[in-house]
Protein backbone atom coordinates (compact mmCIF):
# COMPACT_ATOMS: atom_id res chain seq x y z
CA UNK A 1 0.00 0.00 0.00
CA UNK A 2 1.32 4.05 -0.53
CA UNK A 3 2.34 5.84 2.20
CA UNK A 4 -0.21 8.08 1.91
CA UNK A 5 -2.71 5.07 3.84
CA UNK A 6 -1.96 5.26 7.71
CA UNK A 7 -0.09 2.18 9.50
CA UNK A 8 -3.60 1.64 11.66
CA UNK A 9 -5.50 1.77 8.72
CA UNK A 10 -3.54 -0.89 7.25
CA UNK A 11 -3.75 -3.07 9.63
CA UNK A 12 -7.22 -3.04 9.96
CA UNK A 13 -7.68 -3.90 6.42
CA UNK A 14 -5.61 -6.61 6.75
CA UNK A 15 -7.05 -7.83 9.60
CA UNK A 16 -11.31 -7.57 8.89
CA UNK A 17 -10.79 -6.85 4.70
CA UNK A 18 -12.32 -3.85 5.10
CA UNK A 19 -12.07 -0.72 7.41
CA UNK A 20 -13.71 2.81 8.04
CA UNK A 21 -11.79 5.36 6.60
CA UNK A 22 -11.56 9.30 6.45
CA UNK A 23 -9.96 10.38 3.43
CA UNK A 24 -8.25 14.01 3.27
CA UNK A 25 -8.55 15.60 -0.32
CA UNK A 26 -7.42 18.47 -1.63
CA UNK A 27 -9.52 21.44 -0.66
CA UNK A 28 -12.90 21.23 -2.31
CA UNK A 29 -12.12 18.33 -4.95
CA UNK A 30 -13.86 15.74 -3.02
CA UNK A 31 -16.38 15.90 -6.22
CA UNK A 32 -13.16 14.59 -8.51
CA UNK A 33 -13.03 10.97 -6.46
CA UNK A 34 -14.81 8.62 -8.37
CA UNK A 35 -18.24 7.36 -7.80
CA UNK A 36 -17.68 5.76 -4.05
CA UNK A 37 -20.09 5.18 -1.17
CA UNK A 38 -19.11 8.11 0.80
CA UNK A 39 -21.31 8.40 3.70
CA UNK A 40 -19.52 11.87 4.88
CA UNK A 41 -17.97 14.90 3.41
CA UNK A 42 -16.77 17.84 6.11
CA UNK A 43 -14.65 21.05 4.82
CA UNK A 44 -13.27 23.20 6.84
CA UNK A 45 -12.91 26.33 4.58
CA UNK A 46 -10.94 28.35 7.53
CA UNK A 47 -8.20 25.91 7.32
CA UNK A 48 -9.06 24.83 3.71
CA UNK A 49 -9.06 21.29 4.21
CA UNK A 50 -11.43 18.94 2.97
CA UNK A 51 -12.55 14.99 4.16
CA UNK A 52 -14.55 12.46 3.09
CA UNK A 53 -15.52 8.99 5.06
CA UNK A 54 -16.10 5.74 3.78
CA UNK A 55 -15.52 1.80 4.26
CA UNK A 56 -12.42 0.50 2.09
CA UNK A 57 -10.68 -2.42 1.18
CA UNK A 58 -7.20 -2.51 -0.02
CA UNK A 59 -8.41 -2.35 -3.62
CA UNK A 60 -9.56 0.71 -3.33
CA UNK A 61 -7.27 2.07 -0.99
CA UNK A 62 -4.59 1.55 -2.88
CA UNK A 63 -7.08 3.36 -5.74
CA UNK A 64 -7.17 6.09 -3.73
CA UNK A 65 -3.77 6.54 -2.86
CA UNK A 66 -2.47 6.96 -6.58
CA UNK A 67 -5.48 10.14 -6.91
CA UNK A 68 -3.13 13.26 -6.91
CA UNK A 69 -5.79 15.22 -5.04
CA UNK A 70 -5.95 12.56 -2.13
CA UNK A 71 -3.65 13.70 0.55
CA UNK A 72 -3.54 11.36 3.15
CA UNK A 73 -5.96 8.27 4.23
CA UNK A 74 -6.61 7.41 7.51
CA UNK A 75 -8.17 4.95 10.23
CA UNK A 76 -11.72 5.89 11.38
CA UNK A 77 -11.12 4.97 14.92
CA UNK A 78 -13.81 3.89 17.50
CA UNK A 79 -13.83 6.84 19.95
CA UNK A 80 -15.77 6.28 23.62
CA UNK A 81 -15.96 8.48 26.52
CA UNK A 82 -13.31 8.47 29.35
CA UNK A 83 -15.21 7.87 32.24
CA UNK A 84 -14.29 4.81 34.41
CA UNK A 85 -16.93 3.00 35.91
CA UNK A 86 -20.48 2.67 36.34
CA UNK A 87 -21.68 5.91 38.81
CA UNK A 88 -22.41 4.72 42.39
CA UNK A 89 -26.01 4.15 43.37
CA UNK A 90 -27.48 6.78 45.59
CA UNK A 91 -30.74 6.40 47.66
CA UNK A 92 -34.33 6.32 45.34
CA UNK A 93 -35.89 8.87 48.09
CA UNK A 94 -32.85 10.72 48.98
CA UNK A 95 -30.05 12.75 47.84
CA UNK A 96 -28.21 12.42 51.23
CA UNK A 97 -25.01 12.17 50.38
CA UNK A 98 -22.66 8.36 50.78
CA UNK A 99 -18.85 8.93 52.30
CA UNK A 100 -16.95 9.23 49.26
CA UNK A 101 -19.35 11.27 47.01
CA UNK A 102 -17.54 14.74 46.29
CA UNK A 103 -20.19 16.98 44.84
CA UNK A 104 -19.27 19.59 42.55
CA UNK A 105 -19.65 22.21 45.03
CA UNK A 106 -17.13 21.07 46.57
CA UNK A 107 -14.74 20.90 44.03
CA UNK A 108 -15.84 24.07 42.68
CA UNK A 109 -14.73 25.51 46.12
CA UNK A 110 -11.47 23.54 46.51
CA UNK A 111 -10.24 25.16 43.16
CA UNK A 112 -10.42 28.67 44.35
CA UNK A 113 -14.46 29.03 43.35
CA UNK A 114 -15.34 31.41 46.49
CA UNK A 115 -11.90 33.94 45.31
CA UNK A 116 -13.61 33.47 41.54
CA UNK A 117 -16.76 34.43 42.28
CA UNK A 118 -15.52 37.92 44.32
CA UNK A 119 -13.87 38.49 41.54
CA UNK A 120 -16.58 38.40 39.31
CA UNK A 121 -14.47 35.48 37.32
CA UNK A 122 -17.13 33.76 36.65
CA UNK A 123 -16.68 32.73 32.52
CA UNK A 124 -19.22 35.69 31.37
CA UNK A 125 -18.57 35.73 27.90
CA UNK A 126 -16.80 33.20 27.55
CA UNK A 127 -18.28 30.24 24.62
CA UNK A 128 -17.62 26.76 25.56
CA UNK A 129 -18.58 23.87 23.41
CA UNK A 130 -18.89 20.40 25.29
CA UNK A 131 -18.44 17.22 22.29
CA UNK A 132 -20.07 14.45 24.30
CA UNK A 133 -23.19 12.22 23.85
CA UNK A 134 -25.09 15.26 24.07
CA UNK A 135 -27.26 17.33 26.49
CA UNK A 136 -30.40 16.84 28.03
CA UNK A 137 -32.54 19.62 29.93
CA UNK A 138 -34.36 17.43 32.42
CA UNK A 139 -32.06 18.02 35.28
CA UNK A 140 -31.70 20.23 38.79
CA UNK A 141 -29.21 22.86 37.53
CA UNK A 142 -31.09 24.37 34.39
CA UNK A 143 -34.08 25.52 35.19
CA UNK A 144 -33.71 29.04 33.92
CA UNK A 145 -30.44 28.62 31.80
CA UNK A 146 -30.60 27.42 28.19
CA UNK A 147 -27.74 25.39 26.83
CA UNK A 148 -27.60 25.46 23.01
CA UNK A 149 -27.21 21.83 21.51
CA UNK A 150 -26.71 19.93 18.02
CA UNK A 151 -25.54 16.69 16.73
CA UNK A 152 -23.40 15.23 15.00
CA UNK A 153 -25.31 12.26 14.37
CA UNK A 154 -27.59 11.03 11.37
CA UNK A 155 -28.42 8.22 12.03
CA UNK A 156 -28.45 7.64 15.63
CA UNK A 157 -31.01 10.31 16.70
CA UNK A 158 -30.82 13.97 17.75
CA UNK A 159 -29.55 15.56 20.47
CA UNK A 160 -30.58 14.51 23.68
CA UNK A 161 -28.35 12.42 25.89
CA UNK A 162 -29.28 8.71 26.45
CA UNK A 163 -25.87 7.77 28.00
CA UNK A 164 -25.86 10.76 31.21
CA UNK A 165 -22.34 11.49 30.21
CA UNK A 166 -22.70 14.75 27.99
CA UNK A 167 -25.36 16.32 30.42
CA UNK A 168 -22.70 15.41 33.56
CA UNK A 169 -19.64 17.32 31.86
CA UNK A 170 -22.25 20.13 31.04
CA UNK A 171 -23.50 20.74 34.18
CA UNK A 172 -20.04 21.06 35.87
CA UNK A 173 -18.99 23.37 33.38
CA UNK A 174 -22.19 25.73 33.17
CA UNK A 175 -24.73 24.24 35.70
CA UNK A 176 -26.28 26.67 38.44
CA UNK A 177 -25.81 25.80 41.96
CA UNK A 178 -28.57 23.36 43.31
CA UNK A 179 -28.51 22.51 47.08
CA UNK A 180 -28.50 18.46 47.96
CA UNK A 181 -29.36 18.85 51.00
CA UNK A 182 -28.63 21.42 53.85
CA UNK A 183 -24.69 20.87 53.14
CA UNK A 184 -24.13 19.62 49.96
CA UNK A 185 -24.26 21.75 46.19
CA UNK A 186 -23.96 20.95 43.11
CA UNK A 187 -22.63 23.76 41.40
CA UNK A 188 -21.33 24.21 37.74
CA UNK A 189 -17.47 26.18 37.48
CA UNK A 190 -18.81 29.07 34.94
CA UNK A 191 -22.67 29.70 35.26
CA UNK A 192 -22.49 32.62 33.43
CA UNK A 193 -20.64 31.24 30.40
CA UNK A 194 -22.56 30.37 26.93
CA UNK A 195 -22.99 27.02 26.92
CA UNK A 196 -23.06 24.69 23.43
CA UNK A 197 -23.23 20.76 23.69
CA UNK A 198 -22.38 18.24 20.56
CA UNK A 199 -23.40 15.09 20.35
CA UNK A 200 -20.59 12.57 18.31
CA UNK A 201 -21.23 9.55 20.90
CA UNK A 202 -23.77 7.79 19.83
CA UNK A 203 -24.90 4.87 22.29
CA UNK A 204 -26.11 4.57 25.76
CA UNK A 205 -22.67 3.53 26.81
CA UNK A 206 -21.09 6.54 25.15
CA UNK A 207 -19.03 4.98 21.70
CA UNK A 208 -18.30 7.03 18.60
CA UNK A 209 -15.76 7.45 15.81
CA UNK A 210 -13.04 9.90 14.64
CA UNK A 211 -15.16 11.08 11.99
CA UNK A 212 -17.98 11.84 14.26
CA UNK A 213 -16.19 13.71 16.48
CA UNK A 214 -14.59 15.28 13.55
CA UNK A 215 -18.35 16.73 12.44
CA UNK A 216 -19.25 18.12 15.87
CA UNK A 217 -15.60 19.80 16.24
CA UNK A 218 -16.28 21.70 12.06
CA UNK A 219 -19.80 22.44 13.81
CA UNK A 220 -18.41 23.98 16.92
CA UNK A 221 -15.59 26.09 15.15
CA UNK A 222 -18.53 27.27 12.58
CA UNK A 223 -20.26 28.65 15.24
CA UNK A 224 -17.68 30.30 17.02
CA UNK A 225 -16.24 29.07 20.20
CA UNK A 226 -13.33 29.46 22.88
CA UNK A 227 -12.95 26.77 25.02
CA UNK A 228 -13.84 23.11 23.98
CA UNK A 229 -14.09 20.24 26.15
CA UNK A 230 -13.35 16.23 25.00
CA UNK A 231 -14.35 13.90 27.62
CA UNK A 232 -13.52 11.10 25.22
CA UNK A 233 -10.64 9.26 23.71
CA UNK A 234 -9.52 5.98 21.76
CA UNK A 235 -6.63 3.58 22.75
CA UNK A 236 -5.02 3.98 19.23
CA UNK A 237 -2.74 6.90 18.90
CA UNK A 238 -2.81 10.01 16.99
CA UNK A 239 -0.82 9.33 13.78
CA UNK A 240 0.69 12.34 12.06
CA UNK A 241 -1.43 13.25 9.43
CA UNK A 242 -4.88 11.98 11.84
CA UNK A 243 -7.63 15.12 10.98
CA UNK A 244 -8.35 15.96 14.28
CA UNK A 245 -4.60 16.61 15.22
CA UNK A 246 -4.74 18.59 11.56
CA UNK A 247 -7.56 20.72 13.06
CA UNK A 248 -6.63 20.89 16.87
CA UNK A 249 -3.24 22.15 15.57
CA UNK A 250 -4.86 24.99 12.98
CA UNK A 251 -7.25 25.75 15.40
CA UNK A 252 -5.16 26.18 18.36
CA UNK A 253 -3.19 29.21 16.21
CA UNK A 254 -6.60 30.74 16.02
CA UNK A 255 -6.90 30.98 19.95
CA UNK A 256 -9.40 27.89 20.69
CA UNK A 257 -8.00 26.20 23.41
CA UNK A 258 -8.76 22.06 24.19
CA UNK A 259 -9.27 20.39 27.50
CA UNK A 260 -8.83 16.81 26.35
CA UNK A 261 -8.96 13.93 28.31
CA UNK A 262 -6.23 11.95 28.85
CA UNK A 263 -7.74 8.69 29.60
CA UNK A 264 -8.37 6.15 31.93
CA UNK A 265 -5.86 3.20 31.40
CA UNK A 266 -3.32 3.91 34.38
CA UNK A 267 -1.49 3.61 36.31
CA UNK A 268 0.88 2.21 33.89
CA UNK A 269 2.93 4.55 31.23
CA UNK A 270 2.64 5.42 27.67
CA UNK A 271 -1.30 5.10 28.22
CA UNK A 272 -2.85 8.40 27.09
CA UNK A 273 -5.79 8.27 24.52
CA UNK A 274 -6.03 10.36 21.89
CA UNK A 275 -6.83 13.38 20.78
CA UNK A 276 -5.52 13.39 24.48
CA UNK A 277 -1.88 12.74 22.92
CA UNK A 278 -1.91 15.56 20.27
CA UNK A 279 0.44 18.77 21.33
CA UNK A 280 -1.21 21.21 21.04
CA UNK A 281 -4.15 19.78 23.37
CA UNK A 282 -4.35 20.28 26.97
CA UNK A 283 -4.51 16.72 28.34
CA UNK A 284 -6.18 16.69 31.50
CA UNK A 285 -4.92 13.98 34.34
CA UNK A 286 -7.40 12.95 37.55
CA UNK A 287 -6.77 13.97 40.98
CA UNK A 288 -8.28 12.06 43.75
CA UNK A 289 -9.74 14.79 45.86
CA UNK A 290 -9.70 12.30 49.41
CA UNK A 291 -6.03 11.09 49.11
CA UNK A 292 -4.70 15.11 47.17
CA UNK A 293 -2.64 12.78 44.48
CA UNK A 294 -3.38 11.31 40.85
CA UNK A 295 -5.73 8.82 40.61
CA UNK A 296 -5.05 5.12 40.18
CA UNK A 297 -6.83 4.89 36.75
CA UNK A 298 -5.21 8.66 35.10
CA UNK A 299 -3.19 7.55 32.32
CA UNK A 300 0.42 8.22 31.65
CA UNK A 301 2.98 8.95 29.33
CA UNK A 302 5.06 9.50 27.60
CA UNK A 303 3.21 9.29 24.62
CA UNK A 304 4.06 7.21 21.64
CA UNK A 305 5.92 10.57 19.75
CA UNK A 306 7.63 11.45 23.42
CA UNK A 307 5.41 14.14 24.47
CA UNK A 308 4.68 14.69 28.26
CA UNK A 309 1.68 14.38 29.12
CA UNK A 310 -0.89 14.63 30.94
CA UNK A 311 -0.51 18.71 30.87
CA UNK A 312 -2.18 19.14 34.04
CA UNK A 313 -4.35 17.69 36.95
CA UNK A 314 -8.13 18.42 38.10
CA UNK A 315 -10.48 16.50 40.15
CA UNK A 316 -11.67 13.27 38.75
CA UNK A 317 -12.63 10.96 41.54
CA UNK A 318 -11.13 8.16 42.21
CA UNK A 319 -8.38 6.96 44.97
CA UNK A 320 -4.79 6.70 44.63
CA UNK A 321 -4.82 3.03 44.75
CA UNK A 322 -7.98 0.97 43.12
CA UNK A 323 -8.49 -0.87 47.02
CA UNK A 324 -9.12 1.82 48.92
CA UNK A 325 -12.23 2.59 50.65
CA UNK A 326 -14.75 4.59 50.40
CA UNK A 327 -14.25 4.79 46.60
CA UNK A 328 -14.17 8.11 45.28
CA UNK A 329 -17.16 9.90 42.60
CA UNK A 330 -17.87 13.42 41.69
CA UNK A 331 -21.57 13.76 41.58
CA UNK A 332 -23.24 16.52 39.54
CA UNK A 333 -26.29 16.42 36.96
CA UNK A 334 -26.94 13.34 34.94
CA UNK A 335 -29.75 11.99 32.58
CA UNK A 336 -30.44 8.56 30.27
CA UNK A 337 -28.79 5.42 31.09
CA UNK A 338 -26.52 7.00 34.11
CA UNK A 339 -29.90 9.02 35.91
CA UNK A 340 -31.58 5.53 35.32
CA UNK A 341 -28.92 3.75 37.14
CA UNK A 342 -29.08 6.41 40.17
CA UNK A 343 -32.50 5.71 40.49
CA UNK A 344 -33.70 8.40 38.26
CA UNK A 345 -32.27 11.10 40.37
CA UNK A 346 -31.23 13.13 37.82
CA UNK A 347 -27.52 13.10 39.03
CA UNK A 348 -24.55 11.20 39.15
CA UNK A 349 -21.57 9.84 41.01
CA UNK A 350 -19.20 9.31 38.15
CA UNK A 351 -15.12 8.94 38.75
CA UNK A 352 -12.61 9.25 35.51
CA UNK A 353 -10.70 11.64 33.22
CA UNK A 354 -14.07 12.43 31.50
CA UNK A 355 -14.90 14.32 35.21
CA UNK A 356 -11.66 16.08 35.57
CA UNK A 357 -11.45 17.50 32.15
CA UNK A 358 -14.76 19.99 31.87
CA UNK A 359 -13.85 21.33 35.62
CA UNK A 360 -10.61 22.06 33.79
CA UNK A 361 -12.17 23.71 31.37
CA UNK A 362 -14.20 25.54 33.60
CA UNK A 363 -11.44 26.90 35.73
CA UNK A 364 -9.78 28.32 32.45
CA UNK A 365 -13.05 30.11 32.06
CA UNK A 366 -12.38 31.55 35.30
CA UNK A 367 -8.61 32.82 33.97
CA UNK A 368 -10.20 33.88 30.72
CA UNK A 369 -12.48 36.08 32.61
CA UNK A 370 -9.84 37.23 35.12
CA UNK A 371 -7.44 38.15 32.24
CA UNK A 372 -9.49 39.64 29.94
CA UNK A 373 -10.64 42.47 33.45
CA UNK A 374 -6.68 42.12 34.04
CA UNK A 375 -4.89 42.92 30.17
CA UNK A 376 -7.84 43.41 27.83
CA UNK A 377 -7.16 40.45 25.86
CA UNK A 378 -7.90 36.45 26.62
CA UNK A 379 -5.16 33.81 26.73
CA UNK A 380 -3.84 31.24 24.01
CA UNK A 381 -2.22 27.80 24.47
CA UNK A 382 0.94 29.41 25.21
CA UNK A 383 -0.24 31.60 27.39
CA UNK A 384 -1.76 28.89 29.82
CA UNK A 385 1.20 26.92 29.44
CA UNK A 386 3.42 29.80 30.67
CA UNK A 387 1.13 29.86 33.89
CA UNK A 388 1.42 26.26 34.09
CA UNK A 389 5.25 26.48 34.24
CA UNK A 390 5.42 29.65 36.78
CA UNK A 391 3.28 27.45 39.34
CA UNK A 392 4.93 24.23 39.01
CA UNK A 393 8.62 23.07 38.65
CA UNK A 394 7.47 19.35 38.65
CA UNK A 395 6.49 18.33 35.64
CA UNK A 396 6.14 14.84 34.72
CA UNK A 397 4.04 12.17 32.59
CA UNK A 398 2.42 10.88 35.48
CA UNK A 399 0.59 14.49 36.77
CA UNK A 400 1.62 16.56 34.20
CA UNK A 401 2.04 20.19 36.10
CA UNK A 402 0.04 18.95 39.44
CA UNK A 403 -3.56 20.29 40.09
CA UNK A 404 -3.80 23.94 38.76
CA UNK A 405 -6.26 26.47 40.67
CA UNK A 406 -7.23 30.23 40.54
CA UNK A 407 -5.04 31.21 42.25
CA UNK A 408 -2.32 30.10 39.57
CA UNK A 409 -4.08 33.19 37.35
CA UNK A 410 -3.47 35.52 40.33
CA UNK A 411 -0.25 34.66 40.52
CA UNK A 412 0.88 35.24 37.28
CA UNK A 413 -0.80 38.12 36.85
CA UNK A 414 0.12 39.68 40.15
Amino acid sequence: MANKISTQLKQAIIHASVAPAIIEVEYNRHRELPKLSITQTLSFRKYRRTYVSMYLNKRIADKLSDLSIVKNISFDRKIQQSRAFLPSFLPSRSITLKPGMIPTGTIRKALGGVQADADNSNGKGIKFTVIDSGYSPNNHQFPFRSVTTFSALTRYGGQIDQSGHGTWCVSSIGGNPYKLNDKDTIWGMCPKASLTSIRSLFTPTGMGTTSLTLKGLKMALDRGVQIISMSLGSKEPTEKDDPLATIIRESTKQGILYCIAAGNYGPDKNTISSPGDILEAITVGAQSYTDKTVSFFSSRGPTEKGLIKPDILCYGGGRRIESLTPEETLISSSSGMLDTLDRKNSIAGLMGTSMATPLHAGLLGWWQTYSKKRTGRYLNRDDITKIYKANSTNYNNTHGYGLATYQWIKEYLR
